[in-house]
């Protein structure tokens, strides 16, 4: 499905009487918006079923190998060790968090240079506090978090990149050498102009999505219209065209 596609099958979905007239510049904002909004949706429930993630599966990047930097490592913090790893640019959201450690000597079960991996927990900063003054959530390098941030550059850098800190407590053994990440990246932005529109031919963008994506993207489009030109159907649009119950409020029903 292509961009003027989602064009014209959005104006056969707003068309009857008293609708306000799309523009194109409307249409172009409208449509990236309810992308945006139709994938942070679906990430809420990423993984609740096959469904939810077969609806991202384009977004879906190839697991990462990120190599970290240390920013402080001692006992006079609460961090413990802390490092940090910048994410790629065209990251979106993250779904998982993989560390690698190597030991420096033998230890336990572990040889010195053979790797030993651990999942990292996501934290919130609400958790930092909690974790710190319990024994059994402190981060080691059995149990490393990470926490999402930006850089410290001014915003003038605009973009600005962002990074991931790691937080794996204080160990003079384990140290952390790579950080695998599997991410959705960021969707493609839709540009429609008129010279599109008016050609015979379509020579629009194809939208990433599988078509039967895109239809629900039209239904999240829809209701942008909709509320933007104040019309009553917006009302009866939403449960008229819900193609699917929300995951949440299903599995609550079957148990």
């Amino acid at each position: 499905m292509t961009a003027r596609q989602i064009y014209e099958y959005i104006l056969i979905e707003i068309n009857k009487v008293e609708t306000t007239t799309l523009l194109l510049d409307d249409f172009n904002y409208l449509i990236n918006k309810a992308i945006y909004q139709f994938a942070n949706k679906t990430y809420n429930v990423y993984d609740i079923n096959q469904q939810t993630t077969d609806k991202l599966r384009v977004l879906k990047a190839p697991t990462v190998e990120l190599t970290p930097t240390i920013v402080t490592s001692g006992s006079s913090n609460l961090y413990g060790d802390f490092y940090e790893v910048e994410l790629p640019v065209n990251y979106f959201h993250i779904l998982n968090c993989i560390c690698e450690f190597l030991p420096s000597v033998d230890h336990g079960c572990s040889k010195k240079g053979e790797p030993t991996y651990a999942s990292a927990k996501r934290l919130t900063a609400d958790m930092w506090p909690q974790v710190i003054t319990n024994a059994y959530n402190k981060p080691t390098y059995k149990r490393p978090y990470y926490f999402i941030n930006n850089t410290l550059e001014s915003l003038e850098n605009s973009p600005a990149p962002v990074r991931i800190e790691i937080r794996s407590g204080k160990s003079n053994i384990f140290k952390l050498n790579k950080v695998f990440i599997d991410y959705l990246k960021v969707p493609r932005h839709i540009l429609l102009t008129t010279d599109q529109i008016d050609m015979v031919e379509d020579t629009s963008q194809k939208m990433e999505f599988p078509d039967y994506v895109c239809y629900e993207i039209i239904n999240e489009l829809a209701k942008l219209i909709l509320e933007q030109s104040s019309d009553p159907r917006l009302q009866s649009h939403i449960p008229v065209n819900q193609s699917i119950a929300n995951p949440t409020q299903l599995q609550a029903q079957q148990q």
